[in-house]
């Protein structure tokens, strides 16, 4: 078993979070979903909605880069890894339409509607009105879900098997992207967006399939590998080189980071830590309410105090924005969580 902080790493009796929470858990989501908003403070504020002008902008292509991943790798990381029967599947697939599909229909279809457009967009565009990570999650933890009840069918759970599972379960989301990534039912599912998220959600249950968990993130060896990819990232940008499939490697070497920076800060309490467990522990309702404040919450003005030649100034002021939007987005979920019948409603809880 693993072991961090005298608690042990642990499976449920069904496929939801392990307990007791983990503070470096808790704590790589508060940073998750502050890069989160500041992504989308950077898209809708500083750039307009402007692709072009997005994928230029310095911190958008770093943040772009790994803070969806570093969501669906921790995802990985708490789902448990025991082989189900069929009941208990249909039990957690029911349990996370409630927690993910729902508020993806509710919230969403209401900014959607908000936006002047009919409930439809909801489902057939590729974002989803900005709730695509929803539905992604929640097709991930069905996918897993599966796995775990082939190998109970198999009465199996070996490592060789699961790897295989995994490798041919990835080969399948990939073939259907390449046939049907541009239909009508490509875009409802979100196969270009599962296909993506599934790598990172994949070798995150390995890693912890594996047991090793604790000794990958407080090995110094795996943390100087990721500083030399990342360092190497700069030179290949400064020489205009490509290599083929380094920005997988570069957004692994930048969750892992995260996370083992958190891993290492775990027993430390302080404002930061603190604040950051505080926003892990409430990250679905500042993603649920965030893109929606965002949308609608005159925030125009802050590129004009923007600075092409200061990124040092794009940070001190893209900082106000984000932590207002967070702050908000708290307070709406503090209040809903306040309405009981309006809570379980929402997010089944």
């Amino acid at each position: 078993m693993l072991i961090k902080s005298g608690m042990k790493f642990k499976s449920t009796t069904n496929l939801g979070e392990i307990a007791p929470r983990l503070a470096f858990i808790d704590n790589s989501k508060g940073i998750a979903i502050i890069f989160v908003v500041i992504g989308h403070v950077v898209y809708h504020c500083i750039c307009g909605k402007n692709n072009s002008m997005a994928y230029t902008h310095p911190i958008f292509i770093l943040l772009q880069s790994f803070h969806m991943p570093l969501f669906i790798f921790l995802s990985g990381i708490l789902v448990s890894n025991q082989s189900q029967n069929f009941k208990e599947v249909m039990s957690f697939s029911y349990k996370k339409f409630r927690q993910l599909l729902v508020p993806f229909l509710i919230i969403g279809g209401a900014l959607t509607i908000a936006n002047g457009k009919g409930i439809e967009t909801l489902l057939t565009s590729s974002m989803k009105s900005g709730y695509w990570f929803l539905l992604t999650l929640f097709e991930l933890f069905i996918l897993h879900s599966l796995k775990l009840l082939v190998q109970h069918e198999k009465k199996g759970n070996k490592l060789t098997f699961d790897v295989l599972l995994t490798i041919f379960t990835y080969l399948c989301l990939y073939s259907i992207n390449e046939l049907w990534g541009n239909t009508a039912i490509g875009g409802i599912v979100g196969i270009g967006h599962l296909c993506t998220y599934y790598p990172y959600f994949a070798v995150a249950t390995i890693v912890k399939k594996c047991d090793y968990t604790d000794k990958l993130f407080e090995s110094e060896l795996f943390l100087t590998a990721a500083l030399i990819v990342v360092f190497c990232k700069m030179i290949l940008v400064r020489t205009g080189l490509n290599i083929a499939g380094y920005g997988f490697l570069l957004s692994l070497s930048y969750l892992y980071l995260c996370i083992a920076i958190m891993y290492r800060l775990e027993d430390t309490h302080n404002v930061v830590t603190n604040t950051l467990g505080y926003l892990g522990r409430n990250s679905l309702y500042i993603y649920v309410f965030h893109y929606f404040l965002i949308i609608n919450t005159p925030l125009w003005f802050v590129q004009s105090f923007t600075n092409d030649n200061s990124l040092v100034l794009d940070i001190i002021i893209i900082t106000i924005p984000t932590a207002l939007i967070i702050l908000l987005s708290l307070l709406f979920g503090n209040l809903i969580k306040e309405c009981h019948t309006l809570h379980k409603i929402i997010f089944g809880r």
